[in-house]
């Protein structure tokens, strides 16, 4: 029955173009919605982003925590990237495989002094990532940086004036690992330190297809295919998903997708 069968291909191409539709207008908003390589529309996304924005012109210390993969190393970027040292070093250490020294630097007795990531940092952002891994002699040290401004290298007796906004990174409850004796309270507790909360990604599933969209934007683009964007059903299959990995675990599926 030719006529239905052209009924029925016109039906399935009506389809296709509005399924192009809804992408291109998906791609262009997440264009839009995007802050400092973070996307979100949701209400909890967007006060976040206004939040950076108040406090990174005057940011002297803050606690980034949110479950692995919530976009903590991001947030501390975009506090840099919008504040008044923008043209000045970003230094990420990754406390779990850092020493005391790497961090600090060092100035034994009768050798040269050793440089420490605080060297590179200074004047601009240390941004500490997985901090409950710092020791509790690191802790001390850090909490010299952050309340008096003096930096005590390892082996010192004499400590330095630093001038650098320190940001740190916890993936874990850190008043859970003040009560176990890991983490010192002081570098919860004093006023000039602000604490950032993200939210999961399975609190914002709104945000889901834009994220997606500019996922798979950035990975066909990479491995040159193309690519426009999901099926209604995928779509759905990933908004519905648990995302126990959040951003980062999506990121990861969308990679793989698109290598295929």
């Amino acid at each position: 029955d030719l006529n239905r069968l052209e009924r029925l291909l016109n039906t399935v191409r009506a389809q296709v173009e509005q399924r192009q539709d809804i992408l291109v207008s998906e791609a262009d908003l997440a264009r839009r919605l995007e802050f400092c390589g973070m996307i979100g529309r949701s209400p909890v996304m967007q006060d976040l982003f206004a939040r950076v924005r108040r406090l990174a012109p005057h940011l002297r210390a803050a606690v980034i925590t949110g479950e692995p993969g919530t976009g903590k190393e991001l947030v501390a970027r975009a506090l840099h990237l919008v504040g008044p040292r923008a043209e000045r070093p970003f230094v990420a250490v990754n406390c779990a495989a850092a020493s005391e020294t790497e961090i600090f630097g060092a100035a034994p007795e009768h050798c040269p002094v050793s440089v420490g990531s605080l060297d590179t940092a200074n004047g601009g952002v240390l941004f500490l990532r997985d901090v409950v891994h710092l020791s509790h002699s690191a802790q001390e040290r850090l909490l010299r940086v952050v309340e008096r401004r003096e930096w005590l290298r390892v082996g010192a007796t004499t400590a330095e004036p630093v001038d650098v906004i320190v940001l740190v990174g916890a993936g874990r409850d850190l008043r859970t690992e003040v009560v176990a004796g890991r983490f010192r309270p002081e570098l919860l507790d004093r006023p000039n330190i602000v604490e950032i909360l993200l939210p999961p990604l399975r609190e914002r599933r709104e945000d889901i297809p834009y994220v997606t969209s500019a996922l798979v934007r950035e990975f066909a683009g990479r491995f040159d295919k193309s690519i426009r964007g999901l099926t209604t059903a995928a779509e759905a299959m990933l908004v519905a998903a648990p995302w126990d990995g959040n951003v980062g675990e999506l990121r990861n599926v969308v990679e793989r997708a698109c290598r295929l």
